[in-house]
């Protein structure tokens, strides 16, 4: 009876352990990139997701915008005067690994103030990247760009959906097997 409650409550043990955990970025190492005609750059070229903003932008050495990535979303926001429409600014954002192991496939809930030029449509992605299109954009203090990675798991093999009926069944022979092992 011992080996038949181990059995059970083995197969038992991975449903209940197999809770989805939200893919997240904090604690990663993200990089970020510019294209541009114009003297723009990164403050840096990695940093580490935590609280608060990662990047500034920078356009002839002044900080123009602040960059937060979040556990699933990222925010631009101008902070220092007005830029008037660009040409040619491409902003990426790679190396965006979350954890668990997941895939952007879109992104969701974007947000703006009333930005000439911006829409979603500005936003492009790959598995773990970013790339946001400011071209023809026209910015001023205060305005900002937000938006959420919408992601997916990668590499989770899912239940089988007849597992339980299979438990069940070897349970319903174990249990006939000890009841002709006691009529004997």
């Amino acid at each position: 009876m011992k080996a038949f409650k181990a059995l059970i409550a083995a197969a038992f043990f991975p449903l209940a352990a197999s809770g989805a955990q939200a893919a997240t970025l904090q604690g990663d190492t993200v990089s970020c990139g510019i294209v541009s005609t114009g003297p723009w750059s990164c403050s840096t070229s990695t940093a580490l997701v935590g609280m608060g903003s990662e990047f500034t932008l920078q356009f002839f050495g002044n900080d123009l915008f602040s960059v937060d990535i979040a556990a699933s979303s990222i925010r631009l926001d101008f902070v220092s005067g007005s830029l008037g429409a660009g040409a040619g600014e491409l902003l990426t954002f790679s190396d965006l690994d979350f954890t668990p192991a997941s895939n952007i496939v879109g992104i969701g809930n974007f947000q703006t103030t009333a930005l000439f030029g911006v829409q979603a449509s500005d936003v492009s992605f790959t598995a773990d990247s970013v790339s946001f299109d400011f071209n023809g954009t026209d910015w001023r203090n205060g305005q900002f760009v937000s938006f959420d990675l919408v992601t997916a798991q990668t590499g989770v093999v899912p239940l089988p959906a007849g597992l339980p009926l299979l438990l069940a069944g070897l349970g319903g022979l174990g249990l006939l097997a000890r009841r002709k092992r006691k009529a004997a």
